[in-house]
């Protein structure tokens, strides 16, 4: 599959084909290193692999211990781990889009797996 998306996109004169990479994020961070394997034309390809613990991963940028901040997370109001969490976000070079104006609601929905609040 991703040869013919190759030969589509080469057809545009404004892509460089010596600088065309493949991203694969979750299943296909799997799967893009096969695919470029048999795909000479690719200049490089990023392989993301899934979150294998979703919590930890949300976690480890707070300067709390793990089980603190679950439990912090889960309360109804707690303006200092608002504060931890909007610093957190700060500092994420992933982190982009308007501020979460609840840092605690938004951290426990993903802690427990539910939707937005």
């Amino acid at each position: 599959m991703v040869g013919p998306v190759l030969d589509f996109l080469t057809r545009d004169p404004g892509v460089d084909p010596a600088r065309t990479a493949l991203l694969g994020v979750s299943l296909g961070g799997y799967l893009a290193p096969r695919a470029a394997a048999y795909e000479p034309c690719l200049a490089a390809v990023v392989a993301l692999d899934g979150v294998f613990d979703a919590v930890s991963a949300l976690t480890a940028h707070l300067p709390l211990p793990h089980e603190e901040a679950v439990r912090r997370a889960a309360a109804e109001h707690d303006e200092e781990m608002d504060r931890l969490i909007a610093d957190a976000r700060a500092r994420s070079p992933t982190c982009a889009g308007p501020s979460i104006t609840s840092g605690t609601r938004a951290l426990c929905a993903v802690l427990q797996g539910s939707a937005w609040r």
